[in-house]
């Protein structure tokens, strides 16, 4: 994910490098194959869908339609009865929708296979940005206005009295954990963890 990093810190030759290279890869192999390439990050598939082309100029189009971030592909499989036995979780999580999964339309996937998980009270927080914008928050400078943005989503998940948050993004991820009393997990691990 360091290509997000640099498009976001303005360092974009090194990112359109990295971003080419990383076409150039997954052209090599999916040349062969009818595979889809499974994206565990909102941001990494996004940013190689859509920023590639539109902000860096690399021609994905080779790739772009086989990208897929993971909720969605496992939700089409569910639906489909692929659905694995899995046991009852019997916690309450709040749901955090990351931004740019929530423009693109995506966080619904996440949100109803969340839901397919047994004895999984899941609460959609009205979403706000988390204020951490990538590494927006991390600058010293930008620290107070992160807070500032942070700051509704915070408290409505330190009232929210769930066991976990989840997020499909690193960066919330992170910034939920940090400024809120609850451990913030992948979708995935409490997939995981049903099927123990």
């Amino acid at each position: 994910m360091l290509w997000r990093a640099l498009i976001a810190n303005g360092f974009h030759a090194k990112a359109k490098k990295n971003a080419e290279l990383n076409v150039s890869q997954l052209e090599k192999a999916l040349e062969s194959r009818s595979e889809s390439v499974i994206s565990t990050s909102s941001t990494c598939a996004f940013t190689l869908q859509e920023e590639y082309p539109h902000v860096l100029d690399v021609d994905n189009q080779k790739v772009a339609d086989k990208v897929h971030l993971f909720s969605r592909f496992m939700f089409s499989e569910w639906r489909e009865g692929n659905l694995p036995k899995m046991k009852p979780l019997n916690k309450r999580i709040v749901y955090h929708t990351p931004c740019h999964l929530e423009r693109s339309g995506d966080h619904i996937f996440t949100i109803e296979l969340l839901k397919m998980i047994p004895g999984l009270e899941v609460q959609v927080l009205d979403s706000e940005c988390c204020g951490l914008a990538g590494t927006y928050g991390y600058k010293r400078e930008n620290y107070d206005v992160s807070m500032k943005i942070g700051h509704s989503l915070f408290e409505q998940i330190d009232h929210s009295q769930a066991d976990l948050a989840v997020s499909d993004c690193e960066t919330c991820r992170w910034q939920i954990e940090e400024n809120t009393g609850l451990s913030c997990v992948h979708p995935l691990s409490l997939i995981v963890e049903a099927l123990k």
